[in-house]
Parts: C-alpha cells; structure tokens; sequence
C-alpha cells in the first residue's frame, strides 16, 4: 500500500484530523498535505517516526523498504 494510502488511513482509523498528525509527526500542515495526495513523500526519519506510533500501519519491514526504494 502506498504511503499517501496509509495516512489516510491513519486519519480514518484513528479519527484525526490531519493537522494533528502533522504535529505529532513534526511537519507543517501543508507538507501532511502533500504527503496525503502524493505530491511529496515523507523522509527515513518522518517514516520511522510514523512506524513508531502507528505500527499497525507501518510496520518496521514497510519502512526499510520504503527507504530502500529512494
């Protein structure tokens, strides 16, 4: 599943809004945005930090692959 997929899924299932994600994430609102629609694509530390508090989402593995791809 591609990342912007799993934000939103993120949003969805955990019911946030995407300004806090972005806080919680470390990011500007615009750049959660950009990440959400596919534009941008968030970095090895934003990814971790991710995988860090939603692990269901992004597991461990997912992450190093992502990173590997770049």
């Amino acid at each position: 599943m591609e990342v912007s997929k799993k934000l939103q899924l993120i949003l969805d299932d955990y019911d946030i809004y995407q300004r806090t994600l972005a806080k919680q994430i470390g990011v500007c609102p615009a750049t959660m945005c950009r990440w959400i629609r596919g534009s941008r694509f968030p970095n090895a530390s934003h990814l971790l930090i991710l995988a860090k508090y939603y692990p269901k989402v992004f597991s461990s593995d997912e992450v190093m692959k992502c990173i590997s791809k770049k």
